[in-house]
């Protein structure tokens, strides 16, 4: 759980920053340094967080963490954000959290390049739409399966 509110509190503080909302009295090398050493300390916990099929998947969802490296600069060739890319592009679309953050992970990435996926996610998400505008946490989509993967293109 501490890795979680870790991570959300990272992420959050990266968006603030990308947005230009840190506020004037705050020191920014301490921001950049607390950054730096949320990253070192998730990457200690990657065996831990393997949040892709057969790891109990809502524990720490990789795209959570990818969501967190990605807004902290790490760059999508590093090995760690590989291997949890890998995780997460290789997973079912099963939840809808997750779902949707690897559709705006994708989307920042390369919407171009990705836009298959993007695609079975905007899929999968429209099937799981309640009638009054909320979302279920997620069912099996059969639609989703017929949209052509990138080697079904």
């Amino acid at each position: 759980m501490r890795t979680m509110t870790l991570g959300l509190l990272l992420t959050t503080a990266l968006m603030a920053q990308d947005q230009g909302q840190a506020h004037p009295k705050v020191d920014q090398k301490r921001v950049d340094e607390a950054i730096v050493r949320g990253v070192a300390y998730l990457r200690t916990q990657l065996g831990n967080l393997q949040g892709h099929a057969g790891h109990k998947p809502d524990l720490v969802p990789n795209e959570l963490v990818l969501w967190t490296l990605l807004h902290a600069g790490v760059p999508e060739e590093d090995p760690d954000f590989q291997k949890l890319f890998k995780g997460m592009m290789e997973s079912k679309l099963e939840r809808t959290y997750r779902v949707s953050l690897q559709a705006m992970i994708l989307e920042e990435l390369d919407r171009v390049k990705y836009q298959w996926r993007l695609h079975q996610c905007g899929q999968f998400l429209a099937d799981n739409q309640l009638s009054n505008g909320q979302w279920t946490y997620g069912a099996p989509s059969m639609a989703v399966e017929e949209i052509p993967s990138e080697t079904g293109l």
